[in-house]
């Protein structure tokens, strides 16, 4: 379960909603058992909001940061900070930053980083649409561009 603070801004329905829509990922896509899967947040000591969350299982790792990252934003912003799949190239990534989309155009975020990507991470970015330079990207393009790529496939 989440570490909720009442005077955090990012309200408690949206982090028990990306909760449950790491859960929902991690047993209907990955196919883990719930009982493997671990979900930790902890707020930030900063004046803004900064929420992280940690899920690990001994094969698949993931830490996000959500909120506002400077005291004078009113932008929200969702940053993968690290994806790790016990088997990568099988469309996980796409899957969950589509999920990750949803949940940002529905909470109210605007932007969607990634952050250090490594060489094979640049090349899934490439594909998605990210520019060659540029790591952040609006939420609603990526849905879009992640949308026309799925359908592209089939």
């Amino acid at each position: 379960m989440l570490n909720y603070a009442e005077t955090i801004v990012i309200k408690k329905d949206e982090m028990f909603a990306f909760e449950y829509l790491l859960k929902e990922f991690m047993v209907n896509v990955l196919r883990l058992a719930p009982k493997s899967i671990k979900i930790n947040g902890i707020a930030s000591e900063c004046k803004f909001v900064n929420i992280k969350v940690t899920v690990h299982n001994p094969n698949n790792d993931f830490y996000f940061r959500l909120g506002y990252f400077d005291e004078t934003s009113t932008i929200k912003e969702i940053i993968v900070a690290r994806l790790g799949f016990k088997t990568p190239k099988k469309g996980f990534g796409t899957k969950l930053l589509k999920e990750l989309c949803v949940f940002g155009k529905k909470f109210g975020y605007s932007f969607l980083s990634i952050e250090c990507p490594n060489k094979d991470c640049q090349k899934f970015m490439l594909k998605l649409g990210f520019k060659s330079d540029q790591y952040k990207i609006e939420v609603q393009e990526l849905l879009l561009l992640i949308d026309k790529r799925i359908s592209l496939m089939n």
